[in-house]
């Protein structure tokens, strides 16, 4: 019997392969690759378009992404999208409203995103399907004078007023939004604890803050099944202190199961785990006459400038940061003569934070225009919404043995590149604004988004204890 011949079987095997790509969408016949077609899932985000039909826009007047698809390479060119693209303001960047340069501009959306398909299509079905139930007041003194409040006359009704933290703000527009709170316990995803550390830290200083929260997690777990059925790992926190730890269960399932939602920058030897933690971006609403006043194309002389850094900052920086006081195209803030706001950022093409304590400015340079440097020591794992967020595409970080290259790094940053990185800032900073009411892909739907995606997190289970039959809601 004569062996098949081998052309045949290179013909064939290539047949099937060619026929396996079609079907499966990972070739097809234009050239194109990745399609969906077959049994792939044909995602086509619109980041503009939600349930409401609202598009992701400044709240004074910027590019907006309208109903453009973040898979698509190049912006659409229709004459009417032109002429509404160069109709808008963009006056806090260097960038001309000539039709073509804003276009390009808008072709390099895409990057901004991590991933565009995957957010837009979690994004979706967090508006769709999220719901949070609310634990009721514990009605002890002992943890009622801690709790958030759930009477709206217990709120702060102005988004911004210094008394209100940022944590506090969100809170407030989830209570008053009602549209993602259930009261049905069995039919929530999350569920939130109304315990507030940042209040109980104010109140007993950090040494005795985990000891409050072991004997409120033990009432909540007599008083409710909720969480022994996942040890905390589909509850919520606020957090925006750091206190010493204690070591008993009720504080480790706390730490290492709940999701905080904690302020951005985090404070020195505050606990985050970013596989499952959230940090929200610390910033206030400002009137938009008293920016607009002081921007202008040709308002930034100065290549850095350089925020108020801490006082226990790193030598190698602290003695760079001494040499930029006397060069030109640095502005050095002293702790003792802060710079009017906003004034410095709009005069600098570049602003350089000392992470971590210096970062709470880096929201307020995206959305100038100013692209942000951070410099650190170590990983930083807490720019807001950073999993959804591809950071390295509008800001500059570099390690500490690094900074005395700084100017040289940025001056070799070409115009084109740079006028990129901030556009890409500006509009990430869209998804870092609080409104009262809040809009969609703000930094209140930005979190509810954070917090849908972590509702299925690693928990921790004991240790030398066998698991408990769940026990009924």
């Amino acid at each position: 019997m004569s062996s098949f011949p081998k052309q045949r079987v290179a013909i064939i095997t290539f047949v099937y392969c060619f026929a396996v790509a079609i079907i499966c969408g990972t070739w097809s016949p234009d050239g194109n690759f990745g399609r969906s077609s077959g049994f792939a899932l044909e995602l086509q985000p619109v980041l503009g378009e939600p349930e409401d039909g609202s598009s992701i826009s400044s709240s004074y007047g910027a590019l907006t992404v309208g109903a453009r698809k973040l898979t698509e390479a190049k912006a659409e060119t229709d004459p009417s999208e032109e002429k509404k693209v160069s109709s808008d303001s963009i006056f806090s960047l260097e960038i001309t409203e000539d039709d073509h340069v804003v276009l390009d501009l808008r072709s390099t959306l895409p990057r901004l995103y991590h991933s565009p398909e995957f957010f837009a299509m979690n994004y979706n079905d967090m508006a769709k399907n999220l719901r949070i139930y609310l634990y009721p007041a514990s009605q002890n003194y002992n943890f009622t004078q801690y709790e958030y409040g759930m009477n709206p006359s217990e709120m702060v009704s102005e988004l911004g007023v210094e008394t209100s933290s940022t944590t506090d703000t969100f809170f407030n527009l989830l209570v008053e939004s009602k549209r993602f709170v259930t009261d049905d316990a069995d039919g929530a995803h999350l569920y939130f604890l109304p315990i507030s550390i940042d209040r109980v830290w104010a109140a007993v200083g950090p040494a005795k803050v985990g000891e409050h929260l072991r004997h409120y997690l033990q009432w909540l777990r007599n008083t409710y099944k909720l969480w022994d059925l996942s040890l905390g790992a589909d509850h919520f926190y606020f957090s925006s202190h750091a206190y010493d730890p204690i070591n008993h269960r009720n504080n480790l399932e706390l730490t290492k199961n709940a999701i905080q939602v904690a302020s951005s920058p985090l404070r020195r030897n505050q606990n985050f785990f970013p596989h499952k933690d959230i940090s929200l971006p610390s910033y206030k609403s400002q009137h938009i006459a008293e920016v607009q006043n002081l921007v202008g194309a040709s308002q930034r002389p100065k290549l850095v400038f350089v925020s108020s850094p801490p006082e226990d900052i790193d030598p190698i920086v602290a003695s760079v940061i001494q040499k930029w006081t006397s060069d030109s195209d640095f502005h050095v803030e002293s702790a003792d003569q802060p710079s009017p706001p906003f004034e410095k950022l709009l005069s600098s093409r570049f602003c350089v934070s000392v992470s971590p304590q210096a970062m709470l400015n880096v929201v307020d340079s995206l959305r100038l225009g100013c692209v942000p440097v951070l410099i650190a020591d170590s990983i930083i794992y807490d720019l807001p919404f950073q999993d959804v967020l591809n950071w390295k595409e509008f800001s500059v970080v570099l390690g500490v043995k690094e900074s005395p290259n700084l100017k040289t790094l940025l001056s070799s940053i070409s115009t084109d590149e740079y006028r990129k990185m901030q556009y890409l800032g500006h509009q990430a900073s869209k998804h870092m604004e609080w409104n009262d009411p809040p809009k969609p892909w703000d930094a209140f739907h930005m979190t509810l988004h954070e917090l849908w995606v972590r509702r299925h997190s690693i928990k921790y289970a004991r240790r030398n204890e066998d698991s408990p039959s769940q026990p009924q809601r």
